[in-house]
């Protein structure tokens, strides 16, 4: 699937019908085969998010830069260590040039298509529509909790209504 295509659903939908209805009956021995899916994902459904999705998938996800400290297991018993920050193949794509890349691209598609963490339409994870507007203040008793963010980026405060 080309990337433009990504936020097709019909194009989403055309590539899921061939794996599901032509792929899937082409494997030489359909009980011992074996599919190996190799690609970045561009969208939540994507093929390579309906494949993840699905659970018939062991997913090893590598990001170009490393979210966090990781042990790769890379068989034979030997494990590849990436620590947070470490960037996938500094030969091929130092941080300078990843991080041009991000400026010129935008964070959202550098985000889908080297972090493999595509951010659904409308920018974000969390959606300004989840989020109530009222004239005058509710009961404290109508919330859950109240969470208040202050100036003060480390300071977080959660009280129980």
């Amino acid at each position: 699937m080309k990337a433009g295509d990504a936020s097709s659903p019909a194009k989403r939908e055309e590539v899921r019908t061939y794996y599901e209805q032509t792929l899937l009956s082409r494997l030489n021995d359909k009980a011992n085969g074996r599919i190996v899916a190799i690609q970045q994902q561009l969208h939540e459904d994507d093929p390579a998010g309906y494949l993840i999705n699905s659970g018939q998938f062991e997913h090893l996800n590598l990001p170009t830069i490393a979210i966090q400290e990781e042990a790769v297991p890379i068989g034979f018993g030997e494990v590849h260590h990436r620590s947070t920050d470490a960037v996938l193949c500094q030969e091929r794509e130092s941080r300078q040039v990843l991080e041009e890349l991000r400026v010129s691209m935008g964070g959202t598609a550098f985000s889908a298509q080297y972090q493999q963490d595509p951010t659904p339409l409308g920018g974000s994870r969390i959606r300004w529509e989840w989020f109530g507007s009222y004239d005058t203040p509710l009961p404290r008793g109508a919330y859950q909790c109240v969470v208040q963010s202050v100036e003060d980026r480390d300071a977080l405060y959660v009280s129980e209504p």
